[in-house]
């Protein structure tokens, strides 16, 4: 029972280490956060902040790392079922979990996030992009494949960066199509779509 205390006490002061993070994040870049901020804001002490953290860059690593193993799981499961040619599932999930996950999100997918992570994501965004239209389109020519993941993955996380600045309208599965719509067809599915569509699926202004 003790250690059951124990943990569940440990999870709740990293919560709260997390969330002062967080707020930090929003308003300023990563290197000018500072553990004084931190434990600050989230009550602590500095002694109990290094009980868990080395320092704001192991801190801003881990979190990284806890939520981009868990959405690779999602997306691992996601491709392994029978794939919906039309309806974008991979895309689907990522704009499910950013809008649930938005805090952790607004800091993993943004310029603020370690180099490290924000390679990781790139290269998730990538493959999974590319494997999810390799069902419906056939396979990429491998010679081409590192220039489309570079291309897709650079727009899709501007998208999401400027998706949830914008507090994350309209719902995930709509930004899904959107996505799907752009990396699959380019401006003229986007505008066939719209065209279809001009008050349910035109594109949010400035995405």
């Amino acid at each position: 029972m003790a250690n059951v205390k124990n943990n569940q006490r440990a999870q709740r002061t990293r919560s709260a280490i997390e969330q002062a993070f967080f707020k930090q994040a929003a308003q300023l870049p990563l290197q000018k956060i500072t553990v004084s901020q931190i434990v600050e804001d989230s009550c602590i002490s500095r002694g109990t902040f290094y009980l868990h953290y080395r320092d704001v860059y192991d801190l801003a690593e881990k979190i990284c790392d806890r939520s981009l193993t868990e959405l690779e799981k999602d997306i691992s499961r996601c491709m392994a079922d029978e794939p919906d040619p039309h309806g974008f599932p991979i895309l689907q999930l990522l704009f499910a979990y950013v809008a649930e996950h938005r805090e952790q999100a607004s800091f993993i997918f943004s310029k603020n996030a370690p180099t490290k992570a924000r390679e990781r994501v790139a290269k998730l965004m990538g493959e999974s992009l590319q494997k999810a239209i390799g069902y419906t389109y056939g396979e990429i020519d491998p010679a081409q494949q590192p220039f489309f993941q570079s291309y897709v993955s650079a727009g899709l996380l501007g998208l999401l960066e400027n998706w949830i600045a914008k507090g994350c309208p309209p719902d995930p599965e709509r930004m899904a199509m959107l996505a799907g719509t752009i990396t699959t067809q380019g401006i003229e599915g986007l505008q066939n779509r719209s065209n279809r569509h001009p008050t349910r699926s035109a594109p949010t202004p400035g995405l």
